[in-house]
C-alpha cells in the first residue's frame, strides 16, 4: 500500500490492543449465536401489539428485545467472571517475546515458565490455588450482582443462576485439582527415571568395574 511496515509484536505498546481486539474477534461468532437463539425465542406478538401502541424500532428493542434476552447475557456474564483469572497461556505465550514481556506476563505463563521449566511445584500449585480463590470470590460476587438484575424478571427456561455458579466452581476446583494431579505424575515419572538412570549407572559400574 506504499506504507511502513509495523512490527507490532516488537512494539510492547501495542501488545494489548492487539491481543483484545483479536480475543473479540475470536468470541464475536460464539456470542452472536448464543443472543441469536435467545432472540428466536422472544414472542412476535409482544411486537405486534407495540407497533399497534405506537412504538418505535429503538423503543420495541429497549422495552421488548433486551428484557427478554436479560436472562441469557446474565448467564453469559456469569460464566464469563469464572474466567477473569483462568487467561489461556498458549495465545499469549505465542505472542510473547523479550521485547513485551513486560507486559505480556500473565499468571498462567508466569506458572508455567516456573512450574515446568524451573520445576518449583509446590510455589506454582500455591499460585494456583490463590488464583482459584479469587476466582471463586468473582463468581460469588458475579452471581449477587446477576440476582439484584434477575430477581424482579419472570421466570426463564434457561439454566438457574445457582446451577451456573455451582458448575463454574466446581470446575475451577476440578481444573485446580486435574493441575495438582499433573504435577505430582510429572514429579513422579522425573523421580522414576532418575532413579533407574541411577541404578543402570550402578549396574554399569558393577559390570565393566
Amino acid at each position: 500500500m506504499g506504507g511502513e511496515s509495523v512490527d507490532f509484536l516488537g512494539k510492547a505498546r501495542l501488545f494489548v490492543p492487539i491481543y483484545v481486539i483479536s480475543s473479540l474477534w475470536q468470541h464475536t461468532g460464539w456470542s452472536s449465536i448464543i443472543y441469536i437463539a435467545a432472540l428466536s425465542g422472544v414472542d412476535l406478538e409482544l411486537h405486534d401489539a407495540a407497533q399497534i401502541d405506537g412504538a418505535n424500532l429503538v423503543q420495541r428493542i429497549w422495552h421488548i428485545n433486551l428484557p427478554c434476552i436479560l436472562p441469557t447475557a446474565v448467564i453469559m456474564f456469569v460464566l464469563s467472571c469464572g474466567h477473569i483469572m483462568s487467561v489461556g497461556y498458549e495465545k499469549i505465550y505465542l505472542m510473547q517475546n523479550s521485547i513485551n514481556l513486560s507486559i505480556s506476563e500473565v499468571i498462567s505463563t508466569y506458572v508455567y515458565k516456573v512450574g515446568l521449566i524451573k520445576v518449583q511445584f509446590s510455589y506454582t500449585t500455591a499460585i494456583g490455588l490463590f488464583n482459584n480463590v479469587i476466582n471463586v470470590a468473582l463468581l460469588l460476587l458475579s452471581n449477587y450482582m446477576a440476582r439484584k438484575l434477575t430477581d424482579e424478571r419472570p421466570k426463564s427456561t434457561i439454566p438457574s443462576i445457582d446451577f451456573v455458579v455451582v458448575f463454574s466452581i466446581n470446575g475451577t476446583w476440578l481444573s485446580f485439582a486435574a493441575s495438582c494431579f499433573l504435577f505430582s505424575a510429572f514429579w513422579l515419572s522425573l523421580s522414576g527415571f532418575h532413579i533407574r538412570l541411577e541404578n543402570l549407572q550402578y549396574l554399569s559400574c558393577n559390570i565393566w568395574g
